[in-house]
């Protein structure tokens, strides 16, 4: 099969259309990925049964939008790759640089896109889609089981809410979230039904307490654990060893 890479663009010897193509599969690639994964992430919020659940339309329309539009400038290359000649008018030195042109500030746009998309979803997992459910709220692909919650914080003065709560063993994470969002409207109004009662201060220097509070307590343990090593490397070198 011909097209229009063949006759010229970056075919001199320092750069090569398999580059920008490799980018470009990556791209799309990886956008379809995420596309299937937030529908079903969706479509699973929607069949659920839970009386106290909020999404957020925004977010959702700029996620789903950003992954189209990576997807449909992936494919548009690709086309342009394989039918150029046909798409493109001019002379093949013409075409070669008009598709160079597009091939470099496409790709550039659709792998901004999905870095963007990708940024986006990483920092709004607990903003999207929030569910109360029997034994967690269930967020975007995470949850947080109800007890793992230390404190829920009604913080008047900065005008949020804040959950604390216990990530892995040893860990303590905040989420927040303005009171006057709709967002955070609904967790103040509805964090309660995790069995956890508001506390009305400051969640930042509560956030910060609990950290260090828990830092200290996994150094006594790792202490602890130290020394108990070393006691039964003791004991196990005091014990006499069998004659044979």
């Amino acid at each position: 099969m011909s097209n229009l890479f063949a006759n010229g663009f970056f075919n001199n010897g320092q750069w090569s259309e398999n580059k920008y193509l490799i980018i470009n599969a990556v791209a799309i690639s990886l956008n379809v990925l995420l596309l299937m994964y937030f529908v079903y992430l969706v479509f699973k919020f929607n069949k659920n049964n839970s009386e106290y659940k909020i999404k957020n339309r925004l977010i959702i329309g700029l996620l789903l939008s950003g992954m189209v539009i990576a997807i449909v400038l992936s494919a548009f290359l690709f086309i342009l790759y394989t039918k150029g000649e046909s798409i493109l008018s001019g002379t093949i030195s013409e075409i070669n640089d008009t598709a160079s042109a597009l091939f470099i500030s496409l790709s550039t746009i659709a792998c901004v896109i999905t870095f963007a998309v990708l940024i986006i979803t990483w920092f709004t997992i607990y903003y999207v889609l929030i569910s109360f459910e029997e034994d967690k709220i269930q967020f975007t692909g995470e949850f947080i089981a109800y007890n793992r919650i230390i404190k829920l914080i009604n913080d008047e003065n900065r005008g949020k809410v804040y959950i604390i709560f216990r990530q892995g063993r040893r860990g303590v994470r905040k989420l927040k979230y303005s009171k006057s969002t709709v967002v955070g409207a609904f967790m103040l109004e509805n964090l309660e039904k995790s069995g956890h009662k508001f506390e009305v201060t400051d969640g930042e220097i509560i956030y910060r307490d609990l950290v260090k509070t828990v830092q200290s307590q996994t150094l006594e343990e790792l202490k602890k654990q130290q020394a108990l090593k070393k006691t039964k490397k003791e004991t196990k070198d005091d014990e006499p060893s069998d004659n044979k």
